[in-house]
């Protein structure tokens, strides 16, 4: 019957979607620190970071929804100072050195 798939066909389905993923994640990783390495890059990051510490871009009048926008902000934040840290810490105290 057409469209309906094994159990080996769904495993290797799901073995190839895994290995797209981390393929995309390990390309992630590799911009990021191609950008920390360059005096530009470090420009760039070091302004999204201090972007990411404007709360007046998340206001809303909605407390939840606010709530929710600085949530998201700090997470995205976090999330981008933990992959620095992890694949080239060094860099990050050059890039706040040359952006005070």
């Amino acid at each position: 019957m057409p469209g309906i798939k094994t159990k080996s066909q769904i495993e290797a389905d799901r073995a190839v979607a895994v290995e797209r993923q981390r393929a995309r994640f390990d390309l992630e990783d590799e911009d990021l620190v191609r950008l920390m390495r360059a005096e530009w890059g470090r420009r760039i990051v070091a302004r999204l970071l201090r972007r990411g510490r404007d709360r007046s871009k998340n206001f809303d009048t909605h407390s939840l929804t606010m709530a929710r926008h600085v949530g998201v902000a700090d997470f995205v934040q976090a999330e981008l100072v933990d992959r620095i840290f992890e694949l080239c810490p060094e860099t990050y105290a050059t890039m706040m050195r040359e952006n005070p």
